[in-house]
C-alpha cells in the first residue's frame, strides 16, 4: 500500500504524519495525485495539524518505510 506523508517541522526535527484515508496502488499514481492536489493537501494538513510548518510532503510505501518526495518546503 502507498499513502501520502507529510513531515511537520519540530524542535526534535521532523514529525512524520500519514494519510491513510486515501492509499494508491502504485507509486506513480500517488506521486501524480500529490502533484495535482499540493494546495488542497497542504490546506487539510494545515487545518489538521494547526497550522505547524511542513517541510517535505510525498509518499511512501508501506511496505518498504522509504519516503519518496515530491515537494520540499522552507522550514524557515
Amino acid at each position: 500500500m502507498i499513502l501520502i506523508y507529510i513531515v511537520l517541522a519540530s524542535l526534535s526535527g521532523g514529525d512524520v504524519k500519514v494519510n491513510e484515508s486515501i492509499p494508491f496502488a502504485n507509486m506513480i499514481e500517488c506521486k501524480s495525485y500529490v502533484n495535482k492536489n499540493a494546495n488542497d493537501t497542504l490546506a487539510s494538513a494545515g487545518r489538521a495539524y494547526g497550522n505547524k510548518k511542513i517541510i517535505e510532503m510525498g509518499c511512501v510505501s508501506m511496505s518498504s518505510l522509504k519516503l519518496q518526495p515530491v515537494f520540499y518546503f522552507d522550514p524557515m
